[in-house]
């Protein structure tokens, strides 16, 4: 069986502890014998936004592995944050990545 997470928090390199329960529940789903992959768009705050961040995160798509589990990244900036047109796009984007 293939299991597919599509999480609403994952954890990044600037926030590790971020969704940590979602990485969790992969991992021991992995652990168990299933095929496990993770969907993840990572959308970054304006507030981070700087030109550094710009060169590192400009709408690409990478595929990562987090302990032997692969993730599918799509990163982005957050317009519309918490805002119901932002989980709109957020959504729209886990859909077209899996």
């Amino acid at each position: 069986m293939h299991v597919l997470v599509v999480p609403s928090w994952y954890p990044t390199t600037e926030a590790p502890l971020q969704g940590i329960y979602f990485a969790e529940q992969a991992q021991i789903l992995h652990d168990h014998g299933l095929t496990v992959g993770v969907v993840y768009p990572e959308q970054q705050s304006l507030r981070h936004l700087s030109w550094d961040a710009l060169r590192r995160k400009h709408f690409q798509t990478a595929w990562t592995t987090d302990h032997d589990v692969p993730v599918l990244r799509r990163y982005g900036w957050n317009v519309w944050w918490r805002a119901p047109p932002g989980m709109r796009v957020r959504v729209r984007q886990a859909v077209r990545l899996a």
